[in-house]
C-alpha cells in the first residue's frame, strides 16, 4: 500500500484549512469568493507535486516573458517546494491560530470536512459494507483527523527546523490506529486501497460517462480497470524507488502518467510518460472492448499531447524565478 500518498491526501486538506475557514467566512459575507478558491487550490498544489484531487494538467504562469503568451509554470525542485510551502504556512500562522482558538469556526470547519469527505469519496461506505452508524463515525473521524493535522501543522510552522511534510509522526500513528479500530483490519486495507486508487477511479468514472451511449463500461469492468491502473502506478513507482528516484504523478479525468523526478527536458519527460501510458493501455486492453479501448487511448493521447506542449514551452521559454 502506498501510505505516503494517503498521508499526503490528508495533509493537503489540512494545509488548505487556513484558506478553507476563510471560505466559510467569505461565503457568509458573500465577498471575495474567487480569491478564496484560488487560495485553496494553491495550498493543495504546494502540498503535492501534482495534486491528488486536481484536474488541471499544469498551472498557467502569469509571470512569463513579455513576447510569448502565458505558458505552464516550471516544476519546483523539492527544496523550492518546501520553501514555498513553509513561507505560505508561516504567512497564515496568525489566521490559523485564530481559527484554532475559535470553537464556532471549528464546528463549521468539521461540518465542511464531513461534507467534503462524502463528495470526494462517493459510495465508500457501500463498498466497505458499513452500517449508517459506522459510516457516520468514519466521517467524524476523518474530519477530526484533518483538524488534528491542521493543529500539528500550525505547531510545526512555529518551529523553523520542523519538517512540514511530517509535522507529527506520533499523531499519524494514532490516527491510523483509530481508523483501524473503527473499520477492522480487512476493511481498513480496503479503505486504504480505495483512497490510494482515487485518481484512477475518477479517470474511469469520466471514461464511463464518455462511453455511456455507445459502449458503456459495466460495474465489474470499471472496478477491475481501476484496480489494474492503480497497481500499474504502484508497481512503476516501486521500480523508480529501487533506482533511487521518486515518482512525479500527473493526472486529470482524461488520463494520467508517472515519470521520474529526475527526468529533464521535454523529450525525456514525454518518452517516459508515453512508456508508462503504454503499460496502462496494455492493462486496459485486458478488460475493455476494442471500441472502448479506442476511446480510452484517444483521451490519454490528448492528455499526453497537452503536457508535451507544456514541457516544450517551458523548455523554450523558461520562466524567471
Amino acid at each position: 500500500m502506498n501510505k505516503p500518498v494517503i498521508a499526503l491526501s490528508m495533509l493537503s486538506l489540512a494545509l488548505a484549512a487556513s484558506a478553507g475557514y476563510l471560505a466559510i467566512e467569505l461565503e457568509a459575507a458573500r465577498d471575495a469568493l474567487a480569491r478564496t478558491t484560488l487560495a485553496s487550490a494553491t495550498a493543495s498544489d504546494l502540498a503535492l507535486s501534482k495534486p491528488v484531487f486536481g484536474e488541471a494538467a499544469a498551472a498557467l504562469n502569469p509571470a512569463t516573458v513579455a513576447a510569448p503568451p502565458p505558458g505552464p509554470a516550471p516544476e519546483l525542485t523539492p527544496e523550492e517546494r518546501q520553501a514555498s510551502w513553509r513561507a505560505m504556512v508561516v504567512a497564515k500562522l496568525p489566521e490559523t491560530r485564530e481559527v484554532l482558538e475559535n470553537a464556532e469556526k471549528r464546528e463549521l470547519l468539521i461540518r465542511s470536512w464531513r461534507n467534503g469527505f462524502r463528495q470526494s469519496y462517493p459510495r465508500i461506505g457501500e463498498r466497505l459494507g458499513l452500517s449508517d452508524d459506522d459510516y457516520s463515525r468514519l466521517e467524524d473521524l476523518y474530519a477530526q483527523q484533518v483538524w488534528g493535522a491542521m493543529e500539528a501543522q500550525y505547531r510545526c510552522g512555529m518551529k523553523p527546523a520542523c519538517d512540514l511534510s511530517n509535522p507529527d509522526p506520533a499523531r499519524k500513528e494514532a490516527d491510523e490506529a483509530a481508523l483501524k479500530a473503527l473499520l477492522g483490519p480487512e476493511k481498513f486495507e480496503s479503505y486504504n486501497l480505495y483512497i490510494d486508487n482515487i485518481q484512477e477511479r475518477r479517470m474511469v468514472e469520466a471514461l464511463r460517462v464518455a462511453l455511456l451511449d455507445a459502449q458503456p463500461v459495466n460495474d465489474a469492468q470499471a472496478e477491475k480497470l481501476i484496480a489494474n491502473l492503480g497497481e500499474t502506478r504502484r508497481q512503476y513507482t516501486r521500480e523508480l524507488e529501487q533506482r533511487g528516484a521518486s515518482a512525479s504523478t500527473t493526472w486529470s479525468a482524461n488520463g494520467s502518467f508517472v515519470i521520474s523526478n529526475t527526468s529533464v527536458g521535454a523529450q525525456q519527460k514525454y518518452d517516459e510518460a508515453a512508456a508508462f501510458m503504454k503499460m496502462q493501455r496494455e492493462r486496459a486492453a485486458q478488460l475493455l472492448t476494442a471500441d472502448q479501448l479506442k476511446v480510452f487511448t484517444q483521451r490519454a493521447d490528448d492528455f499526453l499531447a497537452q503536457n508535451r506542449t507544456g514541457w516544450e514551452y517551458e523548455e523554450r521559454y523558461p520562466a524567471k524565478r
